[in-house]
């Protein structure tokens, strides 16, 4: 099915029939071909991430990987990380939750702010892995259609993980950023040892 069998060029028999709707004849819907108002979650992602190894290749920190950066410091001048700023950790699990990359208006929220969040997880866990997510929830009788950075982040302290999400919350203005913790078996492939998470 192309982009024109969306908008009613296909025999009506295609069509789904909802009460009050049909594909192509609703007077609010967006024109084909869809384009979004604003970058793809991962594109504004990569940015920060970007940024974020700015941040802590400035702060003496050797950045490897996609975002590495030549020449910022002498392999083995800085001792190795260490959660040395970090509580005592409890019983490790995954923890899974997504922020918006707009508001309900549909603008942009600042890249300094996504840096902000990045840089305060990056401190918080030491990493996370991130990922394109859409979201479609109602909320009041309105539906909410949304664009989101999917962020999956391991760590043993709960308490911290449920603060910094407060304080994103706040930060973004949403009523509730869901959290879902899950303990399970992770095995490094190459180590030694597996970890149970």
């Amino acid at each position: 099915m192309t982009l024109e069998d969306l908008d009613g060029s296909v025999g009506s028999d295609a069509s789904r029939e909802i009460e009050g709707a049909s594909v192509g004849s609703s007077p609010h819907r967006t024109p084909r071909p869809f384009v979004l108002r604003v970058e793809r979650p991962m594109t504004r992602t990569l940015e920060v991430l970007d940024a974020l190894a700015d941040v802590l290749a400035a702060k003496g920190i050797e950045i490897r990987g996609a975002f590495a950066r030549s020449g910022v410091v002498i392999a083995g001048s800085r001792e190795p990380s260490t959660p040395r700023d970090r509580p005592s950790e409890g019983e490790k699990f995954v923890g899974h939750f997504a922020i918006p990359t707009t508001d309900n208006r549909g603008n942009p929220f600042p890249s300094s702010m996504l840096l902000s969040i990045l840089l305060d997880l990056y401190e918080l866990a030491g990493g996370a892995s991130f990922h394109e997510t859409v979201g479609l929830w109602e909320d009041e009788g309105v539906c909410y259609i949304d664009l989101l950075i999917g962020i999956e982040v391991w760590s043993g302290d709960r308490a911290g993980l449920v603060t910094l999400i407060e304080k994103v919350r706040a930060l973004l203005r949403q009523k509730s950023i869901p959290l879902r913790i899950e303990r399970s078996e992770f095995v490094w492939i190459g180590q030694a040892s597996a970890v149970n998470l």
